[in-house]
Formats: C-alpha cells, structure tokens, sequence
C-alpha cells in the first residue's frame, strides 16, 4: 500500500483518495486500546528481525507463533533507511524508497503464516515513519476493501 498525504487526505497509489483521514485514525484508536502498549515500546534491534518484534505485532493481534515467525528471525532490514518518512520524501526519492524497500521486504513474505499485516505489526516500530501498519481493521476503517487492489 503506497500513500501520500494532504493535510487530512490520503491519496492512494490507484488514484482513490480517503478524506477525514485523522479523524479515522482517531476513532481506531480509540476502540482498539492496544496501540498504548505497542507505541511506547523501542525496539531494542532496529535493523535485524528478532523475537521481540514479534511479540511486539501480537501486542496488536497479528496473531503469530514462534513457529511462523523463525523463518524471517535474523533478517536484515537495514537497507531500509530510518530516517525515510512518507510524507516528506520527494516523488523521485519516494520512488527508490518504495523499491528497496519492496526488495527487501518481499522475500519475507514468501514464508508460509506470513503477510502484509502481520509483518507490518512486527517492523512499524523500527521504521514508524516509513511503514505503516496495514491490517484488515483499520483499512475497514478507511473504507478500503482488503481485498482491492490499492
């Protein structure tokens, strides 16, 4: 899912846009109090996959087993840079941006019990700026069928 944002827009990469943006996030966050426990912690590996970052994407529901998650523990993720921030890259940078770190990603979810949600709920906290947490619930927040193409 790629997106850019205009005050309280966000413009989805098939052209689609969803208004109100901040005030569904709000109203996520408020039925799902679990974000209080996930937001507060820093990882203590920020470009290695470790155990904790699993347990960190249970804390929201990611739902996956120290079994699902081994294949990918030890993982580097380190060509994804920490200072890249969605909403202040240029459209060029954003674009090399979005490539490596599809590169780097996507080998990851090759692992069988592993996908966008659940990854993403396990690398936010090391990259927040950069990757978003994408689950069914807060894309039915958003309006966004899952299974859309976006």
């Amino acid at each position: 899912m790629s997106y850019r944002s205009e005050i309280d827009t966000i413009f989805l990469s098939a052209g689609e846009q969803i208004s109100g943006s901040e005030e569904k996030v709000i109203g996520y966050q408020s039925r799902y109090k679990r974000h209080r426990v996930y937001d507060g912690v820093v990882p203590d590996e920020l470009d290695t996959i470790t155990e904790q970052d699993r347990q960190l994407g249970n804390r929201l529901a990611a739902r996956r087993g120290r079994e699902a998650f081994a294949p990918i523990v030890g993982s580097t993720i380190n060509l994804i840079d920490k200072t890249w921030d969605l909403f202040s890259l240029s459209e060029q940078d954003y674009e090399k941006a979005r490539k490596i770190t599809w590169n780097t990603l996507a080998p990851l979810l090759t692992v069988k019990g592993l996908a966008i949600p659940s990854l993403s709920k396990a690398l936010h906290r090391k990259r927040p700026n950069w990757i978003p947490v994408c689950d069914a619930v807060l894309l039915s927040g958003f309006g966004i069928n899952e299974d859309k193409k976006i």
